[in-house]
């Protein structure tokens, strides 16, 4: 934890762009929207655009360079390694230069392979175990990746999107299974937690739970968000399917556009407007409950 502060500092001092963009987050705008039992939040953050709108194609992704790649990386940028133990895969955390957060870190494999969660759960696990003080998670391929072939994971500080909090409500997520599995109900979205002490009883829930999808064409994996968090001395995993990447309105032409393209923080109840248009729209919980029930399924 000490390293992580302390390298994260060192890039703010020797990197002008990531700098201004953490001091930027100061004027970012914030609203709240009131859904009875729990609240949407809303971040009008211009900035990210770049995540937002981004092309996601087969085609655009083998036009561009690989932004996660050490290679590619600006000279600014430098990383700490991180390993983990179960399956050794190696990580580089960078500090993400377009943050949500005070502190935003990308987790990205030392490997340019692709976005895939089989065979790193338990790596997203330990992630949130080694910095306890943080939220990991993880976007899947059509589901608010914008590197959909470099595997990666990104660390935030607890606590900051709402869901960790709705979590507790157990009115919210109830208990489905001995105090170890919880399922939301009447959530705008479906979600489901994982609770334990024990790492792979974690996994074990996670992987009988996804046998219940089926594959849409063309996709490798269940459409997922993932976030994971470790406290009072338990592993907690939220598993959000995914039925669409972006809504219709999405696709439309402006004005009737909205710019909705959620990954976890935003289906974790944060939702970053890069547009002050999108920011005034979504301020309308009925206007809420329409693009969460497009991208994410009714029922589990």
């Amino acid at each position: 934890m000490v390293e992580l502060e302390r390298f994260f500092c060192e890039e703010l001092e020797r990197w002008q762009t990531a700098a201004d963009n953490y001091k930027n987050l100061e004027k970012i705008i914030t609203d709240r929207v009131d859904c009875g039992e729990y609240e949407i939040r809303l971040q009008f953050n211009p900035a990210r655009i770049v995540s937002t709108g981004a092309k996601i194609d087969s085609n655009s992704i083998k036009e561009r360079k690989c932004f996660l790649c050490e290679a590619n990386r600006v000279p600014e940028q430098h990383h700490i390694p991180w390993c983990a133990r179960s399956s050794n895969h190696n990580y580089q955390i960078c500090v993400n230069p377009f943050p949500i957060f005070k502190r935003h870190f990308t987790v990205a494999d030392a490997q340019h392979v692709p976005q895939l969660i089989e065979g790193r759960v338990a790596d997203l696990l330990e992630l949130a175990f080694d910095f306890n003080g943080y939220t990991a998670f993880y976007n899947g391929p059509k589901s608010g990746a914008s590197a959909l072939d470099h595997a990666h994971f990104q660390l935030i500080p607890r606590g900051e999107m709402p869901i960790e909090e709705d979590s507790r409500n157990r009115t919210i997520f109830k208990d489905e299974q001995d105090g170890e599995v919880f399922r939301a109900e009447e959530y705008l979205r479906a979600a489901t937690l994982f609770k334990s002490g024990s790492l792979e009883r974690v996994i074990e829930l996670f992987k009988k739970e996804i046998t219940e999808y089926t594959l849409y064409d063309g996709d490798s994996e269940v459409r997922m968000n993932l976030i994971a968090w470790y406290e009072n001395q338990q592993y907690n995993l939220i598993f959000m399917p995914r039925s669409e990447h972006r809504p219709k309105e999405f696709f439309l032409d402006d004005p009737d556009r909205i710019m909705f393209s959620p990954g976890a923080v935003d289906m974790g109840g944060l939702i970053i407007a890069p547009r002050p248009t999108d920011f005034e729209k979504y301020k309308s919980a009925e206007l809420l409950k329409k693009l969460y029930t497009q991208v994410s399924p009714t029922t589990l």
